[in-house]
């Protein structure tokens, strides 16, 4: 489905800026216009998502919260591709681990536990593949120079940390590190060096791997961080965190690395316990994320730095990447919105603020029972035409309906539950009017009501003949789906037995008229000959009430 929206603008005219401990050889910062895209409707978490340029000129993105790999235009369009196994999904904890790969495709490090990497089309056919371990966290990737997709791989009980790569058909290679003694292991990010290896973070240190495999480690000591990029300069450059031993409250920092080892440190003035990412920009300058603040972040080569706040409030910037548009984009972990940083070229006008309100027809609906829930969506720019509303119950999309002419959306629905439902309408907006999201409409469903019946496979029935006697429970509303739980069947005040409803609502007794059962010293005559009045209870369960049948007269001849 296409999500066409219109930028919340937000134009941050005086950054706010720090001064680094070097003195700057050159000032190639510049006030930044920040924009927003919202997302399709969904519920944020604190989930770190990837974004990278694919190699179709559009941003790709991980929406670790949905599930799903998400593609937006430069002109913020969006579409979503759902992955169809939870495990093929994309990770939440890896930032910058989706890349463009050297085959057209679209490669992400997929969720734990199972250490995979999954492949992804530009028409959203998805592919995974295994890395071996039981347990591990794939937590980098990059396209390498030899035409493979190169990944670094924390491995349980994190003794253990690999970097290594994977061919376009799915061929893996991997090179094994130890953990320093007595540390919990943590690889960071990869990417490709000026000098065509491969370069990676691991517990505090930066190493090399050629495209042949060859290690040389502890090029530089004292590394902060786990994201890392090749600057416009020619150095690596990293971003992260270093926790100050007297506070106990984790600076963030950004380091300058040469390929000789030489480090460069530079303090951001903000604070962090989640991993941004770094990318250098089309601008000669470096961009980054900073989560705790909610800032976009830009350093110069000689390490001036440029703080820009996001649009939303708490929404957690986490990966970043250059666009095709030459702007820079990022994702943000804590709402549902895509930013972009304007370097060049001028963000369309806000679209006009909307309003939605959700409804009901029904106030004490029952499981099962036809509902009809009505959105309205208004706004003080004129009568809202076109666009979609998404409806949710609790976190669940229930359905999403086109806005007629006079801005309502209607849907007919019912519940499958009972108990406490909380609904909500998201307005996913369009290029005139912002998206919105109504409030709560807490409704309690009760249970449905039930038929009980009871019919026999012949009546008269005959003594030493089989006799079949079929119950069906069928609920007062045909959307409520099949009840569940016991029947209990009765001659009289006589239990002759107990069965479980099947999927259908149906259960079965099959008995033998006259046949006689013996429990230790009891006897006991199953319908002997005479006249029988037979009922069945129905149990219910936790969305269905408990009924009687009306009595079968039986006889048994």
């Amino acid at each position: 489905m296409l999500f066409p929206f219109r930028r919340k603008a937000v134009c941050s005219a005086k950054p706010l800026r720090f001064s680094p401990q070097v003195t700057s050889l050159e000032d190639r910062c510049v006030p930044a216009t920040l924009t927003e895209f919202p997302l399709p409707p969904g519920f944020a978490g604190v989930y770190t998502n990837g974004i990278t340029e694919g190699p179709d000129g559009n941003l790709w993105f991980t929406d670790p919260a949905a599930n799903k790999i998400g593609r937006i235009t430069p002109a913020g369009q969006v579409t979503e591709f759902a992955i169809p196994s939870p495990d093929a999904g994309p990770s939440r904890g890896a930032g910058s681990a989706i890349i463009a790969g050297p085959d057209g495709n679209l490669w992400f490090a997929a969720a734990p536990p199972t250490a995979s990497i999954s492949r992804i089309t530009p028409d959203g056919q998805v592919a995974t593949f295994g890395l071996g371990d039981t347990l591990g966290l794939v937590n980098g990737l990059t396209a390498g120079p030899d035409g493979n997709v190169w990944f670094t791989e924390n491995v349980y009980p994190f003794k253990v940390e690999k970097v290594g790569f994977i061919t376009p058909t799915g061929q893996i290679t991997s090179y094994t590190l130890s953990a320093p003694p007595g540390v919990r292991g943590n690889i960071g990010g990869i990417t490709v060096g000026p000098d065509g290896n491969l370069w990676f973070t691991h517990d505090g240190t930066l190493a090399t791997i050629t495209p042949t495999g060859t290690i040389r480690d502890h090029v530089a000591d004292n590394v902060v961080g786990a994201a890392l990029t090749t600057g416009p300069d020619g150095n690596l450059w990293t971003s992260g965190a270093r926790i100050d031993p007297q506070t106990g409250s984790a600076q963030d920092f950004i380091q300058r690395i040469s390929l000789t080892g030489s480090v460069t440190t530079f303090n951001v003035g903000a604070t962090s316990h989640y991993q941004g990412s770094i990318v250098a920009g089309p601008d000669g300058n470096l961009w980054f994320t900073e989560p705790d603040s909610n800032q976009i972040g830009q350093i110069t080569p000689a390490g001036q730095v440029s703080l820009f706040s996001a649009p939303t409030n708490g929404s957690m910037p986490t990966g970043i990447a250059v666009g095709s548009n030459g702007n820079i984009w990022f994702t943000e972990a804590n709402s549902r919105h895509i930013g972009e940083v304007f370097l060049t070229g001028t963000p369309p006008a806000p679209a006009a603020n909307t309003a939605t309100s959700l409804a009901i027809d029904v106030s004490s609906p029952a499981v099962g029972q036809t509902v009809h829930l009505t959105a309205s969506v208004t706004s003080t720019a004129g009568t809202v035409t076109g666009g979609t509303v998404t409806f949710f119950d609790g976190t669940s999309a229930i359905g999403t309906v086109s806005l007629d002419a006079g801005g309502h959306a209607v849907l007919a629905t019912a519940f499958k539950t009972s108990g406490g439902h909380s609904l909500t309408a998201v307005f996913n907006g369009t290029a005139d009017f912002a998206l919105s999201r109504s409030d709560a409409l807490n409704v309690t469903v009760s249970r449905a009501g039930t038929t009980t019946k009871l019919t026999a496979s012949a009546n008269p029935a005959h003594i030493g003949h089989k006799l079949v006697l079929t119950v069906i429970v069928t609920p007062a509303f045909t959307g409520a789906g099949a009840p569940t739980g016991t029947v209990t069947l009765r001659d009289g005040s006589t239990t002759l037995g107990t069965a479980t409803l099947d999927s259908s609502g149906q259960a079965v007794f099959t008995f033998t008229p006259g046949q006689v059962i013996r429990n230790g010293r009891t006897r006991f005559t199953i319908l002997p000959k005479g006249v029988h009045h037979l009922t069945v209870s129905y149990s219910g369960d936790g969305d269905f009430a408990a009924s009687d049948s009306a009595p079968l007269v039986l006889t048994v001849v």
